[in-house]
């Protein structure tokens, strides 16, 4: 499980003797769960903002008392043996010069003085560190759960509720949790479990809701939902059969690594404008489960900001990634394919452009698809789709005529002479005809010669 990492690396920096170390997790009861098993012979000393000393095994309040008070009272010792200072959402105390005078003093007393033992925990979800205390301080983030340790939270909670779950069901359901903490995890669990009295996979659509809300938080993000699936697609086919294969690949994600795939994280799609770019990033996410996270990297303004953007994506846990309209000329671009490789998310990187100039660094992404104008087959195809779509394919139009006619134009340009077809035809009270598709397809073909 990958908490097995987590637990390895608190263990390794209370072992390296770091005075101060940042535990980033707003889940204090898996926290607490995980020092308690990697420390049971030190004594742990609990304090939550609201000025409570608690007792870390009952969690019972001991007493009130103010931070200064609590920290002079370890500060003043000579020797501690083996111990934890145990301060939760303790930010708001930052601003106390004493609170950090006695936290930079217990600190040097662990690196200096002998017998000193005393390890500080901060455990906070979004702390700032004081620069007085930077130079003593480790961070370490408790992880999401894995799908291995997802499978065992929903098959104890199944248990605890007495409800009868085959393994594929459970395994389903834990990989749509993929991505949430174990509170969110728990939440989702129980409220799915309260609306239908069960569990079923299919009506879990917690993680849209999740990462909807991260996402419109920020304005360089844009979070988008479609119904688009391969079959609204005409040609296209080497797109089609590859995004079966990553669907496959990332339905089966953890046996895809042990098996040895690399996974892919990031393609390519260039072709002109109207050609299907968009209609094909939506096919991704429909098929692959995924919500769009629209990217607006050409706004980003330093690396820091970019870092800060990636990882609010990544944490969402699965999504696809669109970076539209972008060059690989373009300032940041290697330091956004570096971060994008190196992430351990289930993010999946799309990237479409008109032109693209890099074709030398093939290399650097997983697939580099280029769309074309459609052939005459393909435009067959796409005004069937188009048509069936609107309720308006039938016998008496002439198909073979408008593809014929329609050479040179993109799948876009073919809707759009659909739908301005179909509305004159509205407009005039009367069915739709051949004719009134092909007045547009002319017109389009026109403007191109």
């Amino acid at each position: 499980m990958i908490i097995e990492k987590f637990r390895w690396k608190l263990l390794s920096l209370v072992e390296a003797n770091i005075p101060i170390i940042h535990i980033e997790s707003y889940d204090i009861e898996t926290v607490d769960r995980e020092i308690a098993k990697l420390f049971p012979d030190y004594e742990i000393h609990e304090f939550h903002t609201g000025n409570r000393v608690i007792d870390f095994k009952t969690k019972k309040r001991i007493r009130y008392c103010q931070p200064v008070e609590f920290l002079e009272k370890f500060d003043s010792q000579e020797k501690i043996s083996p111990s934890i200072l145990l301060l939760k959402d303790f930010e708001t105390n930052f601003r106390d010069n004493k609170v950090l005078y006695y936290l930079k003093s217990i600190a040097f007393k662990k690196l200096y003085r002998e017998g000193f033992e005393l390890t500080t925990i901060l455990v906070s979800n979004n702390l700032y560190i004081p620069n007085i205390l930077n130079g003593f301080t480790s961070s370490v983030s408790l992880p999401n759960p894995d799908l291995e340790e997802l499978i065992y939270i929903v098959e104890d909670f199944a248990n605890s509720m007495r409800l009868k779950l085959e393994q594929n069901q459970i395994r389903e359901i834990a990989k749509i949790l993929i991505g949430l903490d174990r509170v969110e995890v728990l939440k989702v669990l129980n409220r799915n479990y309260q609306i239908d009295g069960y569990l079923n996979f299919e009506n879990f659509t917690i993680r849209s809701e999740k990462s909807r809300e991260l996402i419109e938080k920020l304005p360089k993000l844009r979070y988008i939902e479609t119904t688009s699936s391969l079959k609204d697609i005409g040609g296209m086919s080497h797109i089609k059969e590859y995004i079966r294969v990553v669907s496959k690949i990332y339905d089966n994600y953890e046996e895809a690594i042990k098996f040895g795939v690399d996974i892919p994280k990031i393609i390519v799609i260039y072709g002109d404008e109207g050609v299907g770019k968009r209609l094909a990033v939506q096919a991704f996410s429909n098929i692959m489960r995924m919500p769009i996270i629209s990217f607006s990297f050409q706004h980003v303004e330093d690396l820091e900001e970019l870092k800060q953007l990636l990882h609010s994506v990544f944490s969402i846990g699965e999504a696809i990634l669109w970076l539209n309209s972008l060059n690989s000329d373009i300032t940041l671009f290697d330091e956004l394919l570096s971060l994008i490789r190196r992430s351990k998310s289930k993010v999946f990187t799309i990237i479409t452009t008109d032109k693209w100039k890099n074709r030398n660094r093939i290399w650097d992404f997983d697939e580099v698809f280029k769309i074309d104008l459609p052939n005459e087959f393909e435009r067959d195809e796409i005004f069937r789709i188009h048509l069936n779509k609107r309720g308006q394919l039938s016998k008496h139009l002439d198909i073979y005529r408008l593809v014929k006619n329609s050479r040179g134009l993109s799948g876009g340009e073919i809707e759009f002479a659909i739908k301005k077809g179909i509305e004159k035809a509205f407009i005039e009270d009367r069915k739709l005809e051949t004719d009134d598709i092909l007045v547009y397809v002319n017109r389009m073909s026109e403007t191109k010669i």
